[in-house]
């Protein structure tokens, strides 16, 4: 297990409560290596779903039903604000 959003200890000025289910994932020892020394970052974006960035800027939602890749909408500075989901199916909607 690991923690999405990386763990600062108390004395280098990290909150208390950091440690709990709200950030916890299983990972395996790639998963870890990758966040850790690779520069990927990872997201928990809710019980079982993350998204992960690689540091080129692709990105990936990653859920128990499996891998989907996503489009980041980013600000100027780079701060990610949302996400596109490609759609499996040919969609096209008419207007009368």
């Amino acid at each position: 297990h690991d923690h999405p959003v990386p763990y600062v200890p108390p004395d280098d000025g990290g909150p208390p409560g950091q440690t709990g289910d709200h950030n916890d994932a299983p990972v395996t020892r790639t998963d870890h290596r990758a966040k850790t020394h690779l520069g990927y970052q990872v997201k928990q974006l809710g019980l079982g779903a993350y998204r992960w960035e690689t540091p080129h800027g692709l990105a990936r939602v990653v859920t128990g039903h499996g891998t989907r890749r996503i489009q980041l909408l980013k600000t100027t500075d780079g701060t990610t604000i949302g996400e596109l989901y490609d759609t499996p199916y040919d969609l096209r909607i008419a207007f009368n």
